[in-house]
């Protein structure tokens, strides 16, 4: 922890699991080594001065699409490493008010025997607060919709 706005993390270390057993895939997130997370005055979250964003592919905005195709459509994109959504696990006031619900860290894919996993955050409202907590999700044999977007660095 650097102050209240910002953590370095490192990426170069190995993702937790997010299922019991899995095993981490090689990495899709272009950033390596240590990273600063920032939540800015402005609301956003950054990493290393760049803006982060929750993304939705064309398709996904309108109608169920199936994780191989949200996978494709983050292929050219800058998809975030899951030891971000540790970081913010672990500082839950960093994340963005304006994130609700699902947001997914396809950085890394996670396999349990034929299984494939991506790790996310489920953030939700209630009474007692905001709460911020780990999930996962099977990509290949779901369908994702407008409710499941992709954490990605702005272009």
């Amino acid at each position: 922890v650097v102050d209240s706005r910002t953590v370095l993390v490192n990426l170069d270390l190995t993702p937790r699991s997010p299922n019991q057993g899995a095993v981490a895939g090689e990495s899709r997130s272009k950033a390596k080594g240590w990273v600063e997370l920032r939540l800015g005055r402005d609301g956003f979250l950054r990493v290393n001065g760049r803006k982060v964003i929750l993304y939705l592919g064309e398709d996904q905005r309108v109608a169920r699409i199936w994780g191989y195709e949200v996978l494709g459509g983050l292929e050219n994109r800058q998809v975030l490493h899951p030891n971000l959504r540790d970081a913010l696990l672990e500082c839950p006031h960093l994340v963005p008010s304006s994130w609700h619900g699902w947001v997914y860290f396809w950085g890394v894919v996670f396999s349990v025997g034929t299984q494939e996993y991506v790790s996310g955050l489920e953030i939700t409202n209630s009474p007692a607060g905001r709460e911020v907590s780990a999930t996962e999700r099977e990509y290949r044999n779901c369908s994702w919709n407008e409710k499941a977007p992709a954490a990605i660095l702005e272009d």
